[in-house]
């Protein structure tokens, strides 16, 4: 579609405007300076004849003037004194308009009065000029009145009602189409401002929804626990235990309890910072090989207790990489604890890693059951669970996988879910290594 510029349009409609004004002006000043030249002429000549008043009723006289008046195209209606018409050379005189009038007096009182008409072609012409002039102004006018109203007028009224249906909350507005190249812009932008709109309305719809939904599922998680710890401290505050073997046991549990709120509030407080903070991590040189030697050192007991391996296969050379150390050991520690989860008593957890000149590589395989087709694509999602259950016993709030994720996305990397041919779920993560000294 060929769009026209709407100040080239403008002018081009002025210019008109401007060129049948002038040349109508011109061609009536033309014709008017030739008719007039041409009446002055022949009324002098017309006066001549006329100012004897003795010929007036004279019937030959009157037959040569008009034989001489229809030559010079002109006619002359002649009266007395009263006001009565003595002679008339024409019977369309009165169509005409009055060139001269002629006053006629014996030398001391006026015995009459003789009007000439001057009827030239040129006249007409110029009259006709005149008219069509006037005629294509109009018309000129009238289209660019058309113009402005299609191309100005209907575009800001569409415009306008879009601005009251979008301070209404109705965004689904549309524009008629225009040929004019600022006119489509406006509207072009107009529309990529509505769907910007409705997509932000959206996402803060979801986020609203997202943010509920994980008000609701903390309170939970965090009521569980407590109502636990609550119950264990009052049977030891009651005296419920009454041997050392059951108070070591309540103590047991109620620390369990205790360790189990202090995650789920660590998760949440990483993942808001995260999510709604939009923190930028630290970008520290780190040497990844000593980082994972530490969260596996840390997770050693609750590895032993389930008689599971740790097998490293780490590159001969370190890697080191800008990260933030704290954010990458929360990463390392709810994939490990994810992977201890399900993974079966003596069997073994694989970890490894390599680097090249830009990125970290690293994967954390188990030997558990897998990953259900059904659950991959919504694992990273926050508050997900696998088992519809929702048991806790399993652990967690459903908030592990998506903060390891989303802290790999903010260093510029990912974290992927696989299963393995031979069973066992895969997680693959990825780090930017450049700028890294």
């Amino acid at each position: 579609m060929k769009y026209l510029s709407l100040r080239l349009s403008l002018l081009m409609a002025l210019s008109s405007i401007v060129f049948v004004a002038i040349f109508s002006s011109c061609a009536t000043d033309l014709m008017l300076t030739y008719s007039t030249t041409q009446a002055q002429q022949h009324s002098t000549f017309v006066r001549s004849m006329v100012a004897d008043s003795t010929h007036w009723t004279n019937h030959a006289w009157q037959q040569t003037i008009h034989s001489k008046l229809s030559a010079l195209n002109m006619a002359v209606v002649i009266r007395n004194a009263t006001g009565r018409i003595l002679y008339k050379s024409d019977g369309n005189i009165p169509a005409s308009p009055v060139y001269q009038e002629v006053v006629v007096t014996d030398g001391t009182q006026q015995i009459g009065t003789a009007s000439i008409y001057e009827c030239t072609p040129a006249t007409l012409v110029t009259l006709y000029t005149v008219y069509l002039g006037l005629f294509a102004l109009l018309l000129t006018l009238a289209g660019v009145v058309w113009f402005l109203a299609s191309t100005i007028l209907k575009p800001l009224n569409a415009i306008t009602k879009a601005t009251q249906q979008v301070a209404q909350h109705d965004l689904d507005f549309h524009f008629p189409g225009s040929r004019v190249r600022e006119i489509a812009e406006v509207f072009g932008s107009f529309t990529m401002m509505g769907e910007a709109l409705r997509t932000s309305l959206f996402q803060q719809a979801k986020v609203e929804q997202e943010r509920r939904l994980l008000i609701s599922a903390v309170a939970h998680d965090l009521r569980t626990p407590l109502f636990s710890l609550r119950g264990y401290l009052e049977g030891l505050a009651t005296g419920l235990a009454n041997t050392p073997e059951k108070a070591n046991r309540y103590i047991e549990v109620c620390q369990t309890k205790a360790a189990a709120l202090e995650r789920l509030i660590a998760d949440l407080f990483v993942y808001t910072q995260l999510e709604y903070l939009e923190q930028l991590p630290s970008q520290e040189p780190l040497e990844i090989g000593g980082l994972i030697a530490q969260v596996l050192e840390s997770m050693k007991p609750q590895a032993q207790s389930k008689e599971i391996l740790f097998l490293v296969e780490q590159p001969s050379s370190p890697c080191v990489i800008p990260a933030d150390a704290h954010l990458l050991t929360r990463v390392f520690e709810n994939l490990l604890d994810n992977a201890l989860r399900y993974t079966p008593v003596g069997s073994s957890i694989r970890i490894r890693w390599h680097c090249d000149q830009h990125h970290l590589f690293f994967t954390i395989m188990d030997a558990g059951p897998g990953i259900a087709p059904t659950d991959l694509p919504q694992l990273f999602t926050p508050l997900y669970r696998g088992d519809s259950s929702r048991n806790r016993r399993t652990g967690g709030a459903g908030l592990g996988l998506s903060i390891a994720q989303r802290i790999l996305r903010a260093h510029g990397g990912d974290l992927t879910a696989a299963n393995m041919l031979s069973g066992g779920a895969v997680f693959t993560g990825s780090l930017r290594v450049a700028s890294a000294r």
